[in-house]
């Protein structure tokens, strides 16, 4: 029995299927690329970090937008919970919830910014809908082009 052909995804050359690697480039031909999901959630962003690498470039954009948002709402429940304990006694699990909220954001938002890092060379200081707009549009003429 022979082993059939197909291209790899990166250089485009014919591997055997039985190989684990391109036999030029050395990619690993038994992952798949990264499809844009088009939906993403929070809850997406809380993975951990070989699933958040795994994320399209631009779903990863916009998971660093929720994150973002996720993150500065916990800090003002914090500073809420820490400005109220001042006042009133304020139980201390509470205030433990908010606190380890906020950290867990901010973990995760500092893994989502290092990879868009190590991808596009920098981390976006702002992520708004106009440059959301802009990654989709050259995203789809990257795939025109390539059909």
């Amino acid at each position: 029995m022979t082993d059939q052909l197909h291209l790899c995804s990166y250089c485009k050359t014919e591997n055997k299927t039985s190989e684990v690697r391109c036999t030029f480039c050395e990619a690993d031909l038994t992952s798949s690329r990264p499809k844009i999901k088009r939906f993403v959630d929070v809850s997406d962003a809380y993975q951990p970090y070989p699933v958040l690498i795994s994320y399209h470039t631009f779903d990863l954009l916009q998971l660093l937008r929720l994150v973002r948002r996720n993150r500065s709402d916990a800090y003002n429940s914090l500073r809420i919970t820490l400005k109220a304990s001042n006042e009133m006694e304020v139980p201390e699990e509470f205030k433990n919830s908010s606190e380890d909220e906020y950290k867990r954001s901010t973990a995760y938002m500092n893994i989502i910014e290092q990879i868009l890092i190590d991808r596009i060379g920098y981390k976006p200081h702002r992520i708004d809908d106009k440059l959301l707009k802009a990654w989709e549009i050259k995203i789809n003429q990257k795939q025109v082009k390539n059909q």
